[in-house]
């Protein structure tokens, strides 16, 4: 499976299928505000799925989305700045991210979180962002791919072994994905 981002925004975004018929599936919106920035994540629910602020991508029709009946919200994200945890509040549970999710590898880059099935999952930050499953490192679960081009949006790929927790993959990128451009464009600044 194939998401693919409306805008280059991941945290004002629609996420569609690829292809043709760029069916939209989540709706991604943090409220304009500078302090305690919420970003919600909603599925999109078929019968809303053709309505024309689902497919547009525009930042106003983002936005115009989120006061629809037409989504259900999956989970939200409390960011807080790089000296304390956000907060995930996930299937009806709120938890700091670093709780839910901590970081492991050698330089503390990458992130580990349990699946619905019980087993132990790693978001990688390198070259790529990827997730593998901890007892089968070689095989990736999901990709973010970040396009050199301008004219091509990025997109997540999903393989077949983690349909069963799409939600989580795409609640879980959307963290690591913010938070490593948060840290290039930091690293930028200071360069």
């Amino acid at each position: 499976m194939e998401l693919h981002l409306a805008r280059d925004d991941f945290t004002r975004t629609i996420l569609h299928t690829g292809g043709d018929a760029k069916t939209p599936l989540y709706h991604i919106n943090t409220p304009s505000t500078l302090t305690n920035r919420v970003v919600t994540i909603s599925r999109i629910l078929s019968a809303a799925a053709d309505q024309p602020e689902m497919r547009s991508g525009k930042e106003s029709d983002i936005k115009a989305a989120a006061e629809s009946k037409g989504i259900e919200e999956v989970a939200r994200i409390e960011w807080r700045d790089w000296h304390s945890s956000s907060n995930l509040i996930f299937e009806g549970l709120e938890r700091r991210v670093n709780d839910f999710m901590p970081t492991s590898g050698m330089l503390g880059v990458n992130r580990t979180f349990t699946g619905p099935d019980g087993l132990s999952y790693n978001w990688h930050d390198g070259r790529y962002l990827y997730i593998n499953r901890i007892d089968n490192p070689k095989f990736e679960i999901a990709r973010f791919h970040q396009p050199w081009s301008f004219r091509k949006k990025p997109y997540l790929t999903i393989a077949p072994e983690g349909m069963h927790m799409v939600d989580l993959i795409v609640v879980t990128w959307l963290y690591v994905a913010t938070r490593t451009r948060e840290q290039s464009i930091a690293v930028a600044a200071v360069s």
